[in-house]
């Protein structure tokens, strides 16, 4: 469970990363700069109409909750396949065995 919520905090990180430079790329257009888009829908929107913080949270919620399902997908995959490792490579095999301390 652990590692599912932690790919669905990874996966909101995202989002909020995105979120972010659209709105430091609209701060560069405040400050003067050329910019080619006239709106990337960054947070000064909410702040110009608070009725899309909904969308705002269920970009987030949607984000958190796909996170949940595919992170715990991919650990119960890995769990029921036992762990195991197909190597494609002999450098591949040779980084596990550096890794895991069995040289």
């Amino acid at each position: 469970m652990g590692k599912a919520v932690a790919e669905g905090v990874e996966e909101v990180s995202e989002e909020v990363v995105a979120d972010l430079s659209k709105q430091i790329y609209e701060f560069g257009k405040d400050l003067g700069f050329d910019t080619t888009t006239d709106n990337v829908e960054a947070f000064d929107d909410i702040v110009n109409d608070p009725t899309k913080i909904k969308n705002l949270l269920a970009r987030y919620g949607m984000n958190f909750l796909g996170g949940v399902i595919g992170g715990g997908i991919f650990y119960a995959r890995e769990n029921f396949l036992g762990n195991k490792r197909e190597f494609n490579s002999i450098d591949s095999r040779i980084e596990y065995l550096v890794r895991n301390n069995k040289t």
